[in-house]
């Protein structure tokens, strides 16, 4: 499914750009040969170009450049990233549909026409978070996937694509969050129609991230070099550029998290070991398998005393 988002995402930039190189040389046409040029076409060629520029800065490419790291670093940031828990946002808006008849008149024939549109009002919105008691990471360990440097000199950098999942310790964790997201709704639902939405969230995540894994040094190549092109219209060629010295690699930073039962025991640490999240650089391992303890402002007040989990009269803690 994500790829193939990510392949109508590259087709759609290239039909922005077929279009930005269509309307440049029907303006252009005009300009040598005439007719003047009216309102109407100036707005659509504009849109156009917003559509194109807009199009291309979201690309993944350019947040790829804009998260540009070391070898070293994103492993500082990775173990950073393996003491941050993760939350579960739930997101509802609510809404009517209102019909409305709409006159106009036509600007040729100057006649006036009705005509009937629906719009949505919206009336209301919320958010929450999955309130949980306890977490572990499990993501096991994470090492920069420097194979494509060895096999082709001019491939400096590998794009990093970090993902997040959040999987529950328990069948009655998963049976919580569904009554909190019920309750949720039902609190906040109000209008005949919503749209409700879930996000996970991390402080300091960041899901592109290109590593320099070698000391070459790539003409034209960085955000200014990105710029340049989108402006000259030629950012899909860029892109094609950037393919030489880039490799791909995923990974997916996983939290085990609990409503019922303290994951942080002795016991738990044990259990979990070998999930344990730890990052290998130049020969040394170093492991991240101590405590995870919610910060005390996660839900705005402590969720229990000492470590999350452990107290038996905490709230939270449904039996």
């Amino acid at each position: 499914m994500e790829s193939d988002k990510y392949s109508f995402f590259k087709i759609w930039c290239w039909i922005a750009t077929l279009l930005v190189w269509g309307s440049s040389l029907l303006a252009l046409n005009h300009v040598i040969n005439g007719p003047k040029l009216d309102n109407e076409f100036f707005v659509i060629f504009v849109v156009t170009l917003i559509i194109y520029f807009v199009t291309e800065l979201v690309s993944s490419d350019f947040r790829y450049l804009l998260s540009t790291t070391t070898c070293a670093d994103i492993y500082d940031y990775m173990g950073k990233l393996f003491y941050t828990p993760l939350n579960k946002s739930m997101k509802i808006s609510c809404y009517h549909n209102r019909s409305k008849e709409v006159k106009e008149t036509s600007p040729r024939s100057g006649k006036v026409h009705s005509r009937t549109v629906t719009e949505r009002v919206h009336t209301s919105s919320n958010s929450s978070m999955f309130r949980y008691v306890s977490w572990r990471d499990i993501s096991g360990q994470f090492v920069v996937n420097t194979e494509g440097a060895a096999a082709n000199e001019e491939r400096a950098f590998v794009r990093l694509r970090l993902r997040l999942k959040m999987e529950f310790a328990n069948d009655g964790t998963a049976a919580d969050f569904e009554q909190q997201k019920a309750d949720f709704i039902a609190i906040n639902k109000r209008d005949v129609m919503f749209d409700y939405d879930e996000e996970l969230v991390m402080q300091g995540y960041e899901e592109y991230n290109l590593v320099k894994i070698s000391d070459a040094h790539p003409k034209a190549f960085g955000c200014g070099w990105f710029l340049f092109f989108t402006l000259l219209t030629f950012a899909e060629f860029y892109k094609m550029y950037m393919e030489k010295f880039c490799s791909d690699q995923e990974f997916t930073i996983i939290k085990m998290v609990s409503s019922r039962q303290n994951l942080n025991t002795p016991q738990m640490i044990r259990n979990y070991e070998q999930m344990g999240p730890s990052v290998a650089y130049k020969e040394h391992v170093v492991y991240y398998n101590g405590p995870m303890i919610l910060p005390e402002n996660m839900w705005g007040a402590p969720v229990s005393q000492g470590i999350p989990g452990s107290d038996v009269n905490d709230p939270l803690i449904k039996r």
